[in-house]
């Protein structure tokens, strides 16, 4: 931590007993404020094929600009994601066909999908519909791309708050010795 253009360090351990969150958890609290059509989420046909191949492992001869023969290679991810487990990190690029937008087979549909507007938010700790401004779907889903998780920086908050306080303290104590 830097405190007044002092690096502190200290030692941390994770302290967490909570249930974790999974991204099931988030599609099924999301599904009570989804009020329209899943049809602009839905994946199939030939943009499901894009999505495999996206998502799949990758080791490709490229030619570099100067002639130089380089091999590309990228490993799989998980393809759809697991609603079992916790949403993986949000980027700006969203529900972009990439293979970092989150995909779910939806049961209820039977279907695959991109995750929707809200679910972002919620994977964000966002209160539902925060993005609901008058933004495009677009912006909804970048904004929450761009976004710090709510939930994380509120639990550090008080505790980086006490290091401040104890750091002054101790930074007083040593200007007046009495």
């Amino acid at each position: 931590m830097c405190l007044n253009g002092n690096v502190i360090n200290f030692d941390a351990k994770e302290k967490y007993n909570a249930k974790i969150r999974t991204l099931g958890d988030v599609v099924t609290e999301a599904h009570k404020y989804h009020n329209k059509e899943y049809d602009d989420y839905i994946i199939d046909g030939l943009e499901l094929e894009k999505w495999v191949y996206l998502k799949g492992s990758k080791r490709i001869e490229r030619v570099s600009k100067t002639g130089h023969k380089y091999v590309f290679s990228e490993g799989s991810m998980s393809f759809p994601d697991s609603l079992e487990l916790p949403g993986r990190t949000m980027l700006t690029s969203e529900s972009t066909v990439n293979r970092s937008s989150h995909v779910i087979f939806d049961e209820n549909l039977d279907k695959y999908r991109k995750i929707t507007e809200v679910e972002a938010e919620l994977l964000q700790m966002f209160p539902p519909n925060w993005t609901n401004t008058g933004m495009s779907s677009r912006q909804r889903y970048f904004m929450m791309g761009n976004a710090l998780v709510t939930g994380i920086v509120s639990k550090l908050e008080l505790k980086l708050r006490n290091i401040v306080i104890e750091e002054e303290r101790n930074k007083i104590s040593r200007c007046n010795p009495n």
